[in-house]
């Protein structure tokens, strides 16, 4: 719980008591000071012993579309099929509608909505086929150093999973639990010279807090490694290779999953 708090703490500290640009892009720095601190601090929990550790190999397709309505209002919408055994078994669809707000060229906020249906899978499955639906707020920081780009990504939700049983040999949602989660990505892209590729890279770490939270504060790790092609002026198509860790609720399973990732993202304004 601690770290949990101290993490909030650090992004309320970066997001609203700084005002300019130069003091964003400084501070911003020491985010991921504080993601590295904070994943030190867990490490007894995630290295521990006695854990039970399984491997599976993900496929992910993923369509990512952006619409501008005018210079500063946006809608974002993404569409996610995940797939374990290399696309054979089902493992979660996600459905994530959202508008933003561009505050300036570098900081923007957005308010969004995640539909989830999760399957059980792999060699640790979950009893039954398990919705959530979550309210998030995000806020996004963008900088550049050469010609690298960054990205800051710092997202709170709001959780609601439900609990599902068998009534009548049929599954039926008996009600919904409610946890918190906050999570921190940054992304680093740079291009290739002279061509319609560009190197991207990002870690993302996870953590639950507050109430209902089992044995996973620390829930997950992302770690991204892979390539964009710009195929049309506003499409672009990245593949690549992550390393997903994941902490189950009872403290003991784990997963380390191989994810092939597809992403097709494309910029369509709604604006003339």
């Amino acid at each position: 719980m601690l770290p949990s708090i101290s993490f909030i703490a650090g992004i309320v500290y970066l997001f609203i008591i700084r005002h300019t640009k130069s003091t964003y892009i400084f501070h911003s720095k020491y985010a991921i000071l504080i993601v590295v601190m904070l994943s030190l601090i867990t490490v007894p929990e995630v290295m521990g012993q006695n854990k039970k550790v399984v491997t599976n190999n993900d496929l992910w397709i993923t369509l990512h579309g952006d619409h501008k309505i005018n210079d500063k209002f946006g809608i974002d919408s993404e569409l996610h099929f995940r797939r374990t055994d290399w696309g054979v078994q089902s493992q979660q669809f996600l459905f994530r509608p959202s508008v933003y707000y561009g505050i300036n060229d570098f900081l923007s906020a957005y308010l969004g909505y995640t539909h989830i249906q999760t399957y059980p899978y792999g060699d640790q499955p979950i009893a039954f086929q398990t919705p959530e639906n979550n309210a998030w707020i995000q806020l996004v920081v963008k900088q550049a150093i050469s010609k690298f780009s960054i990205s800051h990504r710092y997202r709170y939700e709001s959780r609601w999973i439900g609990n599902v049983s068998l009534l009548n040999g049929k599954e039926q949602v008996d009600n919904y639990t409610h946890r918190n989660r906050f999570r921190y990505r940054v992304t680093v892209s740079y291009p290739i010279q002279d061509t319609k590729f560009s190197i991207k890279t990002f870690d993302e770490i996870w953590l639950n807090f507050g109430n209902n939270v089992a044995n996973n504060g620390f829930d997950q790790n992302w770690f991204y490694l892979g390539i964009d092609y710009k195929v049309l002026k506003f499409a672009q198509l990245g593949v690549g290779y992550m390393h997903q860790h994941i902490n189950k609720p009872n403290g003991i399973e784990q997963e380390k999953n191989n994810t092939v990732q597809i992403t097709l993202s494309y910029k369509i304004p709604f604006k003339k």
